[in-house]
């Protein structure tokens, strides 16, 4: 064949390929949706942490990161299901390019952005173990 050829049908099955594995995966489908429970109440979470003695494992989230799917479906989501880890932690997930209501360890009421911000999470993902205070424990 000639080189051009066999390049354009290369080009179309790594096309075909793609499609495929996009619909095989369906990630935009809301029943295959990686995700922790999400922060609606920190000072709640805070507070039953405190009762329980854990910590609270917060993970700072944005859509699309291929990364961040990969740490939750990998590593989070398996800990979080998982009921000898289940009981050493509250999970939960802060989605840092979404202004999703929230409230903050002070009660306050802020959204998801400007908490991740507050917290200093400026990479994704990032997993962050605090305490029912909200300071970093590791």
């Amino acid at each position: 064949m000639n080189g051009w050829i066999t390049k354009a049908l290369s080009s179309v099955t790594l096309a075909f390929l793609a499609l495929f594995w996009a619909a095989l995966t369906n990630q935009n489908s809301a029943a295959n949706e990686l995700a922790l429970p999400r922060a609606v109440d920190l000072q709640a979470d805070a507070k039953e942490a405190q009762a329980k003695k854990i910590p609270l494992v917060l993970f700072s989230n944005l859509t699309g990161c291929h990364y961040c799917r990969g740490a939750l479906r990998e590593v989070l989501l398996p800990m979080q299901r998982n009921e000898g880890w289940a009981r050493t932690a509250i999970y939960r997930q802060i989605d840092a390019d979404k202004a999703t209501p929230m409230k903050d360890f002070d009660g306050k009421a802020t959204t998801h952005e400007a908490f991740v911000r507050k917290m200093n999470m400026q990479l994704t993902p990032t997993v962050a173990v605090v305490d029912a205070a909200g300071k970093p424990l590791a």
